[in-house]
């Protein structure tokens, strides 16, 4: 690694975090070439690959964040891929809070192929859910379909939103597998066709048949979303606590045909 990279590095160490505060964001310049030894240098790269290992939070991630949430670099013990990994955390009692990043990638796509390491580190209770990933067709500000995926403190929950016609529709599955919490685990998120279908460290976790397939994904741009995106209760359970969470993402790849 070269001494600049080492400097910024362990400054970030020293620091802990390095990121978006309340409404704070990091400003500093892009790197063009991965950290020598990181995931994204040593592996063979989708079309996009962050490891969050430069030492400073890609200025290309918008921030989605309220006064009661962060996100940013978090390094040291327990990140997935060191010397960094990225960090959501949205505080207790907090009501459909946001603590996530969002980038606007490129396109066309008939197909999307989204994959990270994710670390639940705490979940709200009681019937609360958070979006912890996002993939959106079109603009990121007026995207007219998206596939999300929920985190419960139960299991998780695959959504489509198509919002092209007058109302907002949403198509449900409830897959079989839950989110471990407190552990790592390798995500893959992947459109196809009039299919989404989810794993877990390579094993199937949910599918969703589309109702607005392959013509309506042929859009000249795309992105997604990580963190805790959007925070709810999936009912009226007064012991409801739609806030607490605390994810950990690393190594996200991002691809599109």
């Amino acid at each position: 690694m070269a001494p600049e990279a080492i400097a910024v590095t362990h400054r970030a160490l020293l620091a802990g975090v390095v990121g978006l505060g309340a409404g704070c964001l990091q400003t500093a310049g892009l790197d063009k070439s991965y950290a020598h030894g990181s995931y994204c240098a040593l592996s063979a790269p989708a079309a996009f690959c962050d490891d969050f290992d430069s030492g400073r939070l890609d200025p290309a991630w918008v921030p989605l964040v309220d006064a009661s949430s962060s996100i940013g670099l978090v390094s040291g013990a327990g990140t997935k891929s060191p010397p960094a990994s990225l960090r959501a955390r949205v505080g207790a009692g907090s009501s459909q809070a946001r603590a996530a990043v969002r980038r606007q990638l490129g396109g066309p796509a008939t197909e999307a192929h989204l994959a990270f390491d994710l670390h639940l580190v705490q979940a709200g209770a009681h019937g609360a859910k958070s979006v912890v990933a996002q993939i959106f067709f079109g603009s990121a500000d007026a995207s007219p379909w998206d596939v999300r995926l929920y985190a419960t403190d139960a299991a998780l929950l695959l959504q489509e939103a198509d919002r092209a016609g007058n109302d907002e529709t949403y198509n449900d599955a409830r897959p079989a597998a839950a989110l471990p919490v407190d552990r790592w685990v390798r995500v893959a998120i992947e459109v196809v066709a009039s299919s989404c279908d989810v794993s877990i460290d390579g094993a199937p976790a949910a599918t969703l048949t589309l109702r607005a397939p392959a013509l309506s994904l042929a859009r000249d741009m795309s992105g997604i979303s990580l963190g805790s995106v959007f925070t709810q209760c999936t009912n009226d359970v007064p012991a409801c606590v739609p806030g607490d969470w605390e994810l950990w993402y690393d190594d996200v790849t991002y691809a599109t045909r």
